[in-house]
């Protein structure tokens, strides 16, 4: 099967949606998350605001099946427009945990799948057989 990048984040819209009261925090409130899909990449970025001023945290990491779990490797990220190192992207998952548990559904449903494999601007999953 393939999904489209717009298919993906309409589809995240629409299922954060119901959960926006969880991932809010104090004077911290969750606006949207975005998927971007490139050839091998996948990129995240997660909108917050404090006070009404957007802040926007992004990671870029590859994607696998590993023993049929769904393995992720952090390539890049930024919180903003400043980069953060690749080297301490696997310390910075709190950035995006909220998140991921909200998802955690999905996340165990992509963990029964052959295969993961990105393009520009879309993503195709194969059963497992």
């Amino acid at each position: 099967m393939q999904f489209s990048e717009e298919g993906v984040n309409a589809y995240l819209a629409s299922a954060l949606k119901r959960k926006k009261e969880k991932l809010n925090h104090p004077l911290i409130n969750f606006e949207r998350a975005l998927v971007a899909f490139s050839e091998g990449n996948c990129r995240v970025t997660i909108e917050r605001s404090i006070f009404g001023y957007s802040i926007f945290t992004s990671g870029d990491y590859a994607v696998q099946i590993e023993g049929g779990k769904v393995k992720t490797s952090p390539r890049s990220g930024a919180i903003g427009r400043m980069p953060v190192d690749p080297n301490v992207m696997p310390y910075a998952g709190f950035l995006f945990s909220d998140v991921v548990a909200a998802m955690d559904r999905e996340h165990k449903l992509l963990n029964k799948v052959g295969s993961i494999q990105l393009h520009e601007k879309e993503i195709a999953v194969t059963s497992a057989q």
